[in-house]
């Protein structure tokens, strides 16, 4: 059996632990954490969690074929956003068929829509003389558009340039060679850098979906250039995270690359889990808001982050595609 590579489950780890945590931020505040300290963390997250996220998506990724995509990226999809809609309506306590909406992702799942679309459109985007820079082009350029949340399509796209980084520099042997390019030192200084400039453009009060890669220029009320200017540095920050975290991160076991290796179903989980926890918890001071979503997020990374909810995640998904006679495509 082949090792696992740890130092990769250790930054998904590390990653997984941040997303839950500042989407608890989200849930359990009954105030606009902007106006607290707490601003300063979230913010400071966003640049780099869901880069190297999707970085090391796309450093583990093959030209796949539609059918085998369909089953791995989009039956889980259309199974989660339809459950979640449902617990919407709870959560609301009010029923409409729009929280149904497979066009229409639900807070969290446009993940698994963008994987399906990049894992479905690598191969052909390959073919093109330069994909990495021109996919940054079309990038900047689709900012200019207000496609925003419709099929997950706006963050689909300006995505996509860190999957197919995270494809190139496998497939070239890129990783190893990093400590020659760039140090242990000068990439925790260029991290550091880029997030004392995100913490700074928060103070400013810019708008902090430009790191989100989720709305058109227009929508966050940006003249193009000053859209197109900070989508250049939300690539910059989050490529800098990416480095960042492949430079000082271990090599060795331990209980965040535990975290790692199941981190599809802790994402998945506790997008339910918050939603649930929104219904009820409502605080309106930033340190019980800060002490509790800590607390949250270890308690669903303990439940959810171990093979048996994964053996009986995987078990559920390949019922259903044998069931539609997907394998038989």
């Amino acid at each position: 059996m082949k090792q696992r590579d740890f130092k990769i489950d250790t930054i998904k780890g590390i990653m997984i632990f941040l997303v839950v945590f500042v989407h608890c931020i989200g849930k359990v505040s009954a105030i606009n954490t902007d106006t607290t300290w707490l601003k300063y963390i979230v913010r400071c997250v966003y640049p780099f969690h869901m880069p190297v996220f999707i970085f090391i998506s796309g450093y583990f990724s093959s030209p796949e074929n539609g059918k085998k995509a369909i089953s791995k990226y989009l039956i889980p999809y259309l199974l989660a956003n339809a459950l979640f809609g449902l617990l919407g309506s709870f959560v609301n306590s009010q029923f409409s068929f729009s929280e149904a909406d497979p066009f229409s992702p639900h807070w969290t799942l446009w993940y698994l829509l963008s994987l399906f679309f990049w894992k479905v459109f690598l191969s052909s985007v390959l073919e093109w003389k330069h994909p990495l820079l021109t996919m940054i082009i079309l990038a900047l350029i689709t900012g200019i558009f207000s496609a925003d949340y419709y099929l997950s399509l706006s963050r689909t796209i300006a995505f996509f340039p860190y999957f197919i980084g995270g494809y190139l520099v496998r497939k070239n042997n890129i990783r190893h060679e990093w400590k020659k390019i760039l140090s242990k030192s000068n990439a925790i200084l260029l991290f550091v850098i880029s997030e004392l400039i995100v913490a700074f453009l928060a103070y400013k009060n810019v708008n902090g979906l430009a790191f989100q890669l989720c709305c058109s220029y227009e929508t966050m009320n940006q003249s193009i250039l000053t859209g197109i200017l900070l989508r250049l540095f939300a690539y910059i920050s989050g490529t800098a995270g990416i480095i960042f975290f492949f430079s000082i991160t271990s090599e060795k076991k331990n209980y965040f690359s535990v975290l790692g290796k199941y981190s599809l179903t802790i994402y998945l989980a506790h997008s339910f889990c918050l939603r649930l926890i929104s219904k009820f918890v409502h605080l309106n001071s930033a340190a019980p808001i800060f002490l509790l979503s800590v607390i949250i997020t270890i308690i669903i990374c303990v439940i959810f982050g171990n093979k048996k909810i994964s053996d009986a995640y995987n078990f559920v998904i390949s019922g259903i595609t044998r069931l539609l006679f997907i394998d038989n495509l």
